[in-house]
């Protein structure tokens, strides 16, 4: 599934947000994703860019669902399913 994090308006990712060309980083953090109204899944995010990341979750989740990416020392992103 591809998470796309929630940008701010005036942010690079508010201004491109159908711009996927960014460069994307590979990555393997472990963390928690947890969808609007739902429990929590332990999750992997697989890369990384300016605008989203990428995750795996033991749950498929539907595109448009709000969601929240939390990874260690870190507050929760919020987020949106994208595919």
């Amino acid at each position: 599934m591809m998470i796309k994090i929630t940008p701010q308006v005036g942010s690079y990712e508010y201004e491109t947000q159908e711009d996927r060309s960014a460069p994307r980083a590979r990555m393997a953090i472990p963390g928690f994703l947890r969808p609007a109204g739902g429990k929590r899944l332990v999750t992997n995010t697989r890369d990384n860019s300016r605008s989203g990341f990428a995750a795996i979750a033991i749950a498929r989740l539907q595109p448009g669902t709000t969601c929240w990416l939390t990874l260690s020392d870190m507050p929760a992103l919020e987020a949106e399913i994208v595919w």
